[in-house]
């Protein structure tokens, strides 16, 4: 069943009210009852500014398709301007079929105005698209109305052609010119924005692909023959001259960043004060080619560079420009403040292994998340990062139990964290203090083994019998024999086995997914990883160990994550692969939220997953997905 299907299904008992509305009530023809609508779904962004909206609300942007969408981030469904009618969601932005949109946010007005500003990768095109121009008296968002602004008829090969033309559906139309070529059997047409569309008869009527443009025509063409057809709907371009990379939005809505080739813009949001030509911001360093851009707490924006080794700060207040030295050219950043105060960056590099690493701006140095090996390290990943977005306040991350006997122990732990999106199909959450990763109420450890040969949490593959032959000690106070580091994070999940060597006269480590580990494992004296993931006691039999004799045991992380093993019980199951970058945020508590924790805000993440045409919502305390949007 495909999510279209699940979601006609789920919102069947409403067909019939949705009717009653619309025959009733007056709904118009932006109205539309929910269905699998989103296609391949890419970029998430906020809506910023006080606007008519009461509650949280993001766009989501189609990269095929070129449609927007609002999100209303409390109820997790589409957000709708139709009052007493909440289940309706009024019909998307289109921004064209021919546009491949890579960012996307919003800035709403006090007024009732809201203007989408995205980027497009196909034309290298910055655009400010308006959705609403005001309000009418009840308080409810009026659309811009495209409109017909010229047809134009130029008959190259002689004929006497004509066209007539009218916007069918605003809710498909956008700002673009429609040119129609006649081949001397039919006329070719193709929109601007919206790319090739089906051939128009020689005479009579034709309709375009999505229904946005009706035309009418008549007369006697000839082959050359062409007629354009203007569309306006208060769409503006900008030339970026270059491919975009990052594009981002103050939190005030004042300032919009834009990078694209080797230049960054900053331009004002206010329509009277935007310049018709860009102009660059700053002098980038030579080489430099900015990407994705955050903003910290204080309004300063960072630039991940991917070229040059080094992460940028820009300050919009003062145009002066800090480039801070990197080991790598950096994928994404996300500045962030730790639980204590500290600023930080969250740092992707670009290349090498998946890794996220945290950078301490008052020391002036990386954090080293592993301190049991040598050097600084970072959190390493076996997927590819696809993109970080940084909480702005602190919240409780999940009570730890004892893995167990399950008891409580300690406090709920108040952290600022980092969501870091996963080409797996998981987002994980990092401790901005520490760079560790949250973990579930477990957090890492090993799986308790039930068989008849098992001792505890690890089984020998040899006939046991302590202490005549050799064994793990267990921890103090514990049943487990394998203490696995506590910084959720570092040790993986995979299955242990233990050889002994007699010609070394010592046991090695070789994991499913680390591999073997060169340090050799001696009896009566405690063992570390060579890269910390674990650490054990093998104690020495009476008799000696026997070349050969094998043990396992199973190491689980114990990540907090998100991700389609983790879904509402009133959601459906879905897959959750080839995720977008995420969006964190924290909102208010609202009326639908009846989880037993009660807190007054809620931290989540919002992020795409193309490969089921889906834009989830993710509660960061516990991963549990929440919302979809289809």
């Amino acid at each position: 069943m495909t999510a279209a299907t699940r979601h006609a299904a789920r919102h069947a008992g409403l067909l019939g009210l949705a009717a009653l509305l619309a025959l009733g009530f007056g709904c118009g023809q932006d109205d539309e009852i929910f269905s699998g609508s989103l296609d391949t779904p890419g970029p998430v962004g906020m809506v910023r500014g006080v606007g008519v909206f009461a509650r949280p609300v993001a766009m989501s942007a189609d990269q095929h398709g070129g449609r927007v969408r609002l999100l209303d981030l409390t109820t997790g469904r589409y957000a709708s301007t139709t009052p007493h009618a909440s289940f309706l969601r009024d019909a998307a932005l289109p921004l064209g079929r021919d546009r491949l949109i890579t960012a996307v946010a919003g800035l709403a007005a006090p007024s009732g105005t809201l203007d989408v500003w995205a980027l497009d990768a196909r034309h290298n095109h910055l655009i400010r698209a308006p959705w609403f121009e005001g309000t009418d008296g009840a308080g409810v968002p009026l659309r811009v109305e495209p409109v017909v602004t010229n047809v134009v008829s130029t008959p190259a090969g002689g004929g006497t052609a004509e066209a007539s033309a009218v916007v069918l559906d605003r809710g498909q139309a956008t700002s673009e010119t429609f040119t129609l070529t006649f081949d001397g059997a039919q006329w070719q047409v193709r929109g601007s924005r919206s790319g090739p569309e089906a051939p128009a008869p020689k005479v009579g009527t034709w309709v375009s692909d999505g229904g946005a443009v009706r035309l009418v025509l008549s007369g006697e063409p000839l082959e050359g023959d062409r007629i354009e057809v203007q569309i306006e709907a208060g769409v503006q371009e900008w030339d970026l001259g270059g491919a975009p990379q990052g594009m981002h939005l103050s939190r005030n809505g004042f300032h919009l960043a834009v990078s694209a080739g080797d230049t960054l813009y900053v331009l004002t949001t206010v329509p009277e004060a935007t310049p018709d030509t860009l102009v660059p911001a700053v002098t980038l360093p030579t080489g430099a080619q900015p990407g994705r851009i955050d903003e910290d707490r204080d309004g300063q924006l960072w630039i991940a560079d991917l070229a040059l080794p080094a992460v940028h700060r820009y300050d919009p207040s003062t145009t002066t420009l800090v480039t801070l030295p990197m080991p790598w050219p950096v994928r994404d950043v996300a500045p962030v403040t730790s639980a204590d105060g500290r600023a930080r960056l969250a740092v992707a590099p670009l290349d090498g292994a998946p890794s996220v690493w945290l950078y301490d701006l008052f020391d002036d140095a990386f954090v080293d998340v592993n301190p049991s090996t040598p050097g600084v390290d970072g959190m390493t990943f076996l997927a590819p990062v696809e993109g970080l977005s940084a909480f702005e306040e602190p919240y409780e991350l999940p009570f730890q139990r004892d893995p167990y006997d399950g008891d409580a122990f300690g406090a709920d732990l108040s952290q600022t964290t980092i969501a870091i999106s996963l080409a797996s199909g998981k987002i994980v959450f990092m401790q901005a203090d520490t760079g560790c990763l949250a973990s579930d109420r477990l957090g890492p450890r090993t799986r308790r083994r039930n068989s008849g040969t098992t001792f505890g949490d690890y089984t020998p593959e040899f006939s046991a019998d302590p202490p005549f032959t050799a064994y793990l000690s267990a921890a103090e106070d514990s049943t487990r024999h394998v203490v696995v580091n506590a910084c959720a994070g570092l040790a993986r999940q995979e299955t242990w086995e233990l050889t002994y060597d007699a010609i070394r006269g010592a046991w090695f480590a070789d994991g499913t997914v680390t591999g073997l580990l060169t340090t050799p494992i001696r009896e009566d004296a405690r063992y570390t990883a060579d890269n910390g993931q674990f650490s054990l006691l093998m104690r020495a039999g009476a008799a000696p160990s026997v070349d050969g004799w094998r043990l396992s045991f199973d190491v689980l992380d114990g990540i907090l994550a998100g991700s389609a093993a983790g879904v509402a019980d009133d959601l459906p199951q879905i897959t959750f692969d080839l995720p977008g970058e995420p969006l964190a945020y924290v909102r208010p508590r609202g009326p639908t939220d009846d989880d037993e924790r009660e807190d007054a805000v809620i931290p989540e993440v919002v992020v795409s997953a193309r490969s089921e045409d889906v834009v989830v919502r993710i509660d960061a305390r516990d991963g549990l997905i929440t919302g979809i949007w289809d």
